[in-house]
């Protein structure tokens, strides 16, 4: 059976295969919350605004990697521990059925606008710049092609930039805790 290392890098080389952005693998070191414990797992923490869909079928492919590796959608608490000088990190939730993600909490005042669809159509139909008209259309298409859709998504602008405000994301802060939506990896 391979060592930590050594299972840290082959879920490394899956998920480079498979998602080009940036991530981060974080070790499950503690099963209470309390006390830091030789690593149990491991956490794969995708970009924030990663949809839940894309992290199942990352997840299905681990699974499926004939590795021996097991996958599970999660969430993960982080918090310092003074005693340790490090960060405990406790997987709270596991399954589907029991991830949602969680509100954005942006500082809304730093947009010049906030955009429902409807507030982005009647924009579009009182725009003068067809650069300003392609480049808001661009960004109402997007989101017409994203899961979630309108629902989850807003247009913002700011300093005559259009772009898509994500209302709900993988990540919270809240207080000394860290949340995160991910995928928990062990191997079997």
């Amino acid at each position: 059976m391979p060592n930590n290392s050594d299972t840290k890098k082959l879920i490394k080389d899956i998920v480079d295969l498979f998602y080009q952005n940036r991530y981060k693998i974080f070790n499950v070191n503690t099963i209470n919350g309390k006390t830091l414990i030789k690593p149990i797992g491991y956490f794969i923490s995708l970009g924030i605004t990663t949809p839940i869909s894309y992290l199942m079928k990352l997840k299905t492919i681990i699974d499926n990697s004939n590795y021996g590796l097991s996958a599970e959608l999660v969430e993960l608490r982080s918090s310092r521990s003074e005693s340790y000088g490090d960060y405990l990190n406790l997987v709270t939730k596991v399954g589907e059925e029991n991830i949602k993600k969680y509100k954005s909490n942006d500082n809304l005042d730093s947009f010049d606008a906030l955009m429902t669809k409807e507030g982005a159509e009647s924009l579009l139909n009182k725009l003068d710049s067809l650069q300003m008209k392609l480049k808001l259309s661009d960004v109402m298409k997007k989101i017409d092609g994203l899961e979630g859709g309108w629902d989850d998504h807003l247009i913002y602008k700011k300093d005559g930039v259009f772009g898509v405000y994500y209302s709900f994301v993988n990540y919270l802060k809240d207080c000394d805790n860290e949340y995160r939506i991910g995928i928990y990896v062990k191997k079997l």
